[in-house]
């Protein structure tokens, strides 16, 4: 059985500034998105590009799975094949990839979020959102006390 996001990206350091941040991304994710991690990998998961197939995780809403794949290298294809993805603003992109106190850093992670093209209409909703959002939440590489 697969562990859960916690268990594999967090919980095995939590005194890291690294993961603290990490925790904290997470939970805004899913307190934005009012996703749950999912256990199950949907039908569609075969048609993710395995080159960005990082740090993946499976996040359900009360209808759908989604796919989080967060590579240190991206390389986005052109035509995904029936496939719909969201790349995620820094702040909210819970892997990182790394951690840096430099205010200026980038995280060495992109999140990306797959889904199914059928979901199109609500993977638009969802961006918009993630983005407002994402507009007044802290940079990625904060740590709260």
């Amino acid at each position: 059985m697969m562990l859960s996001y916690e268990d594999r990206y967090i919980n095995h350091a939590p005194e890291l500034l690294e993961t603290q941040a990490r925790r904290r991304r997470l939970n805004l994710f899913k307190s934005l998105t009012g996703f749950k991690e999912a256990r199950r990998k949907p039908s569609y998961f075969e048609r993710v590009p395995r080159r960005l197939r990082d740090h993946v995780s499976f996040f359900a809403d009360d209808r759908h799975v989604y796919t989080l794949c967060e590579p240190y290298h991206l390389d986005l294809p052109e035509k995904l094949n029936g496939l719909v993805v969201i790349m995620l603003p820094s702040e909210v992109g819970p892997y990182g990839g790394g951690w840096s106190s430099d205010s200026s850093a980038e995280p060495g992670t992109t999140s990306l979020l797959f889904g199914s093209d059928r979901q199109k209409s609500r993977f638009d909703e969802l961006r918009l959102k993630l983005i407002i959002d994402a507009w007044d939440s802290p940079r990625w590489n904060v740590v709260e006390s």
